[in-house]
C-alpha cells in the first residue's frame, strides 16, 4: 500500500499531466514544478512510469504515455 502522502503526490502530478497537453519534463523540471525533493520526485515519476501513465523519452523527459490507436482520427466512411 502506498502511504497517503505519497499517493497524494502521485495524484497531484498525474492531474497536472492530464490537464497540460504535451507536458514533458526532465526530473529536475518536475522537482521544481511540483516542489519535490529529488528522492520524492524520482519516486513519483517512477511510480507513474511503472503504472504505465508516463514514459521517459529519448531525451530523458517524462511525458504522458498515450495509446496511438485512440489518438488516431476516426476512419472516413
Amino acid at each position: 500500500m502506498v502511504p497517503p502522502l505519497a499517493a497524494a503526490l502521485v495524484d497531484r502530478v498525474r492531474a497536472e499531466y492530464m490537464e497540460t497537453t504535451g507536458l514533458a519534463l526532465t526530473p529536475s523540471q518536475a522537482q521544481r514544478l511540483f516542489d519535490l525533493e529529488p528522492e520524492s520526485g524520482a519516486a513519483v515519476l517512477s511510480t507513474l512510469c511503472d503504472t504505465g501513465f508516463l514514459m521517459r523519452d529519448a531525451m530523458g523527459q517524462f511525458r504522458r504515455r498515450v495509446c496511438l490507436a485512440s489518438a488516431s482520427p476516426p476512419a472516413a466512411r
